[in-house]
């Protein structure tokens, strides 16, 4: 088995350490190391070599040279600003940057004197400050050098020295960049320690890993590490490990005598070491909000942690949109966090609220850690008040303080007391379910899994991709956990956008994971094979692309094309989306961008089946017919000039005005009952002025909110429904729900109601619990036992879980079992109920297979089983043998309960049980079953009905008049029928919206009558109020201003070799029988009118517009359009490249507008009159201008 940590070919000679000069202590050979890295099974004489990675189809690679040409010197991190520019940091304490579009990278900082850049350890974390732009401030976290650490100040130090392999410190540390030269350079003399200012205070080193990590800014701007635990990784660390710096770490304070408990650092609270910390980033100090925070001591390590239970959490992000931005909250966020294992399990961690325990070293992967699990290490900030009773510990094992994660309240802290159960552990000693990870992958085997909870409630494995698993996939191997980086960019297919892409250093691999809104794994894909020692992983804010960094010396880049060439990104954006028709709209599409630099063309297409526009910022006027709500997809496409092209839509909604939503039931700020799940009605007024509620979307969603995260149920579209709200809360955790409701008209626009329930904790009473067997058989039973098995009634090892004696099965092998039958005190089951029983499996013989069966008078043939399917009685999935996950945890009085559902005994009333294991030992105790809620009452409230249109009074004609009702129910509305004057008018609609599109020609003129009856699925109905209306059925453009001929009184020129060439073919004209054409030519030639009789008066707020096709063969490189107002030519306007140099660039004289228009169709160019100074000024001319190319015009006006 290989015990793996990071950085696997590290340090092979004195030169790799990034500093000349003589190891203090500590030297070792080179095949020294490659003897310890062969024994850990990684050692690879190739140390800089990456093999070729694979990537799925359109995906491709690039290097991303370092300062020195293609290699870097051992870089570890990746990070960007907003605005592009690009952070490198190297293990040796050097950090590089690249501006946004520049080639050269330039050092912005070097503390290689103060690293230790050794084995594991070295400048690993790095973070700028959120408001770096304006205070200059960066973060460092890095081992320190034992020599600078011991000797910095003092006589004794030589800045050419180092000293490794020997106890030191991780430190974080903040930097200011000066303002002068553009944050370019750094202060050395701003230096502040936050955390590691004294070799007591720091991330205690211990050996060759588990060392420092990640550097994070929280959403509340809080300061989050990761570190590792300083432990052993060649053996069972519980402190003294002979091979570790423990001792020399002792002598120099660096480890306070409390913490020399090896690998369970991790779960000693006030230490530094296996957590993650929170800390203030102006002064280091713990955050009030932390889950251990001491008022008295802020600086203290139990101060300053945030999580806990970690080995080795090299590398962590952030998702993206995850927290609150008030520290007092206690949510800066959710953590993904990779998790490097000992030598089973590797773990990806989801860490999304204060105090959660990954378990290590209790737990590895999701499964207890034999080795670490069963041993007695005392925690000795934890004493026990019991002591020194008999057989009582002065102070609880650290086993004693976490165990697995489980859904039911008895089994979480706070946990019996060891010495005596029928007593708590203090609450006041920190306790902890363990937090299982969302996924973990095992070592040397393909074998990939998640948790679910078991029958019992406890947290189980289930492999990745299996039947019942919560996350589909493939599984896959692996032995180095690193870390990942969240993906929200759109230059990737649209598959990968808000996903999280996790790498492997070990099996060499980026995955990407799908995770829902609650931070549970959905899926798992393979991304990236062959991409060698992944350490980092990041994703650029403006060009998108996926970086990592294989070590020692590679860095690449991931583009998405599937011609090679990356596609621009489009960004379109609209002044107003809705209002009264005609609407004019204001569009900008100039804020597209290219990540090669290519200049773009730009087609908009606006929907409304006009000619698209080849402007970059066009403004169109958007037409609708009277009162009709019409909403309209714009589309900008941006294309390079290498053809690849991206999209981006808009919607406008003419004639229309979002809905008005409120709910109204249930009401806001009501209080949930805590007795038992709760249904409720979920109801909301809604209007439209221009829709019918049967015509509106809904979205109902009812979500969680635990502590600072959220667990969101899947929307409902009924417009009236019910949801079920669970009796969580009153537990010292902040619970309540969201009831959303999300309602869209049928021209696209939606708006937004939401309502609050809270936990009443008056009023918190559990389900109630008929036990049946507590102390002996149910009366009237008689029993019985097979297979050597026989009632064993116990009072002691172990203690009942409830009364004064529990049964216990024999030890034996095979199937075993004890058994009760036709007893008098039956259990009636109802429909809902789920029957419960106690076990305590012998941790010492444990069986491989759980049993439990009941009797209903006429069969047995009602069971379920935990673990192995070896006992053959039944058949396999069905309620005679129903399989209810893996054991339960051993050790402990552990909850089975089976819904009687699953094994047919709903209604059934039982008179029989049988308590069957194969193999090994165990303990029952209170069996019985969890009553279920009443039955309904019956449903005889009918619905309620009304039409919203037409209105009342209202004058209708023609052939689409839209008849539309909204019904409401206490249950639900199953079906809607109108009539009109009485009589049935179509058929029923039975699901909404409820419409019906009414041609009022086959109706007489006059007055009518429209009516609506709705009816529930019980049969009630009920009947709208009679809307009279009357039937009455009796009987902005485009200014051309050129089209096939100049207007009415211009004289004619051209310039530059051009002419007036008018042509009716190759092209056909846009319009009409004619278009004028430019001729082909080299540089700057133009044709024009001016001095035309027939003016065009311009107005405030309308667009000039001329179309255009570009000879594809002969593509311009630049086409510009000029009017004259009887005054001026200095109107213009151009696409493409600034080469005609007429005017003042950026004003009305000559005015950009953005890339040439597509080539080889007609394209219209839209230039508003204000950006040229033309409103309110009359047109007597124009000009139609290119640099190089061909050119035809038509239908030019406003």
């Amino acid at each position: 088995m290989s015990r793996v940590n990071c950085y696997p070919k590290l340090c092979l000679k004195d030169e790799a350490f990034g500093r000349s000069g003589s190891h203090r202590v500590g030297f070792a050979t080179k095949a020294t190391l490659l003897l310890l890295l062969g024994l850990l099974g990684l050692a690879d004489s190739n140390s800089g070599r990456v093999s070729a990675a694979t990537l799925p189809t359109g995906f491709s690679e690039t290097i991303i040279n370092g300062p020195a040409g293609a290699n870097w010197n051992e870089c570890v991190g990746i990070t960007f600003e907003d605005n592009g520019r690009m952070y490198v940091w190297e293990r040796a304490g050097k950090v590089w940057i690249k501006e946004y579009g520049a080639s050269n990278w330039s050092l912005l900082l070097d503390i290689g004197e103060e690293v230790g850049g050794w084995r594991d350890f070295g400048l690993l974390g790095f973070a700028l400050d959120p408001n770096f732009r304006v205070n200059g401030y960066l973060y460092l976290m890095y081992v320190v050098d034992r020599h600078h650490l011991m000797n910095y100040g003092t006589p004794n130090y030589n800045p050419a020295s180092n000293e490794y392999f020997a106890a030191t410190i991780g430190r974080i540390t903040r930097y200011t960049a000066r303002t002068s030269d553009g944050f370019k350079s750094v202060d050395y003399t701003s230096r502040l320690v936050l955390l590691g200012e004294t070799k007591n205070t720091g991330f205690p080193i211990l050996y060759q890993s588990h060392g420092v990590g990640s550097l994070v800014f929280g959403t509340d701007g809080t300061l989050l590490a990761s570190c590792g635990e300083g432990a052993s990784y060649s053996s069972d660390d519980i402190g003294n490990a002979p091979e570790t710096y423990y001792a020399q770490a002792l002598s120099d304070g660096i480890l306070k005598p409390k913490e020399n408990v090896g690998a369970y650092r991790a779960q000693l609270v006030d230490s530094l070491s296996g957590k993650v910390v929170r800390i203030d980033p102006a002064t280091g100090d713990g955050i009030a909000s932390n889950p251990f925070y001491d008022p008295a001591n802020p600086r203290a390590a139990r101060s300053r942690v945030w999580a806990l239970g970690l080995r080795n959490p090299y590398r962590m992000t952030l998702r993206p949109e995850s927290g609150s931005h008030l520290r007092s909250d206690g949510n800066p966020g959710v953590l993904y966090i990779g998790d490097v294992g000992y030598d089973a399990w590797e773990e990806l961690n989801v860490c999304s609220g204060p105090g959660q325990n990954f378990g290590w070293p209790a737990f590895e992967g999701i499964d207890p850690k034999s080795g670490y699990s069963n041993a007695n290490v005392e925690n000795l900030d934890a004493p026990n008040p019991l002591y020194p009773g008999s057989g009582c510990s002065r102070y609880f094992y650290f086993h004693d303080l976490i165990k697995q994660n489980t859904s039911v309240t008895a089994n979480k802290p706070p946990f019996n007391n060891p010495c005596n159960s029928t007593q708590k552990i203090p609450s006041g000693i920190p306790q902890f379910l363990h937090t299982p990870p969302a996924t973990d992958w095992k070592h040397g085997t393909t074998l990939a899994r998640t948790w679910i909870y078991n029958g019992s409630g406890v947290a189980t494995a289930i492999n990745v991709g299996a039947a019942g698993s919560p996350v589909s996939g493939s599984m896959f191997p692996g032995n180095c956990s690193i870390g990942g980086a969240w993906y929200s960019g759109s230059d990737f297919p649209g598959q990968y956008k808000n996903t999280y892409f996790h790498a492997e250093l070990g099996a060499n691999w980026i995955r990407d994971f799908v995770f829902d809104a609650n931070d549970k794994p959905v899926s798992v894909a393979e991304f990236l094979t062959g991409g060698g020692e992944i350490v980092d992983v990041a994703t650029h804010p403006i060009d998108g692309g996926l970086y990592y960094i294989s070590w020692p010396a590679t860095m690449r880049k991931i583009s998405y094309s599937s011609s090679g060439n990356l596609p621009p990104t489009a960004t379109a954006s609209a002044d107003r989306n809705y209002g009264p028709g005609p609407l004019t709209v204001q569009f900008t599409g100039s804020n597209s961008t290219d990540p090669e630099g290519l200049p773009l063309g730009y087609h908009w297409d606006f929907g409304d089946g006009t000619p698209g526009s080849a402007g970059a910022n066009p403004s169109h006027t958007f037409n609708a017919p009277a009162g009709v709500p019409t909403p309209y997809t714009v589309t900008l496409t941006v294309t390079d000039n290498a053809g690849q092209t991206s999209t981006a839509t808009l919607i406008i909604s003419l004639n229309n005005t979002p809905p008005r939503v409120t709910i109204t039931s249930p009401v806001d700020g009501s209080k949930y009952p805590m007795s038992g799940d709760t249904g409720y009605n979920l109801r909301a007024t809604v209007t439209d002025a221009e829709s019918s509620d049967g015509q509106l979307g809904y979205e109902w969603q009812t979500i969680l909110h635990h502590n600072n995260h959220e667990h969101q149920e899947p929307v409902d579209i009924h417009h009236e429904t019910t949801t079920v709200i669970s009796p969580v809360g009153c537990d010292g955790n902040t619970y309540y729900y969201r009831i959303v409701l999300k309602v869209t008209d049928p021209a696209r626009l939606s708006a937004t109601n939401e309502v609050r329930l809270y936990p009443d904790c008056q009023s918190n009473a559990p389900p109630a619990i008929t036990v049946w067997v507590e102390d002996a058989a149910p009366a009237g039973a008689w029993t019985g036992a097979e297979g050597g098995d026989g009632w064993n009634w116990v009072s002691g090892n172990p203690t009942p879980f409830s009364g004064v004696r529990a049964h216990q099965s024999t030890l034996a092998a095979g199937i075993h079992y004890h058994y009760f039958s036709e007893a008098s005190a039956a259990l009636p089951v109802n429909a809902g109920d789920a029957l419960i029983t106690y076990v305590l499996l012998d941790s010492a013989n444990l069986p491989r297979e759980l049993m439990l069966q009941w009797f209903d008078g006429a069969s047995w043939s009602h069971a379920a089983y935990w673990g192995e399917n070896l006992i053959p009685w039944g058949t396999d999935g069905t309620a005679s043998q129903r399989p209810m996950g893996a054991l339960p945890a051993a050790g402990q009085w552990m909850r089975l309960e089976v819904p009687s559902g699953l094994v047919g005994l709903e209604g059934h009333t039982l008179s029989g049980m049988n308590f069957v294991i194969h193999g090994g030992r165990a303990t029952w105790d209170y069996s019985g079953k969890s009553n279920a809620s009443s039955p309904p009452l019956p449903d005889t409230t009918p619905p309620s009905v009304t039409i919203t249109a037409p209105a009342n009074n209202a004058t209708v004609s023609g052939s689409s008049v839209m008849v539309s009702a909204d019904a409401a129910d206490d249950v639900g509305v199953v079906g809607i029928q109108f009539k009109l004057d009485g009589a049935n008018f179509g058929a029923e609609d039975t699901t909404g919206p409820y419409t019906i599109t009414w041609n009022t020609s086959s109706t007489s003129n006059g007055s009518h009558t429209l009516t609506a009856l709705a009816r529930d699925a019980a049969g009630n109905q009920g009947a709208s109020v009679p809307v009279s209306v009357v039937v009455s059925n009796t009987g902005s453009g485009t200014v051309v201003w050129v089209d096939d001929a100049v207007p009415a009184g211009a004289w004619t020129g051209a310039d530059g070799g051009d002419r007036w060439q008018w042509v009716s073919s190759n092209p056909a004209p846009y319009s009409g029988a004619r278009a004028h054409q430019s001729t082909l030519g080299a540089g700057i030639h133009y044709h024009y009118f001016a001095e035309a009789s027939a003016t065009l008066s311009v107005n405030a707020g309308e667009m000039l517009v001329t179309y255009v096709l570009l000879d594809p063969a002969n593509v311009p490189r630049e086409l510009m359009l000029q009017w004259f107002d009887g005054a001026s030519w200095s109107h213009a306007a151009y696409w493409g490249e600034n080469l005609i140099p007429w005017g003042s660039d950026g004003t009305a004289s000559q005015r950009p507008m953005g890339a040439l228009p597509a080539a080889g169709q007609w394209m219209r160019l839209e230039v508003p009159a204000n950006l040229v100074g033309l409103e309110g000024h009359t047109l007597s001319g124009m000009n139609f201008v290119l640099h190089d190319g061909r050119a035809t015009w038509d239908y030019s006006g406003k």
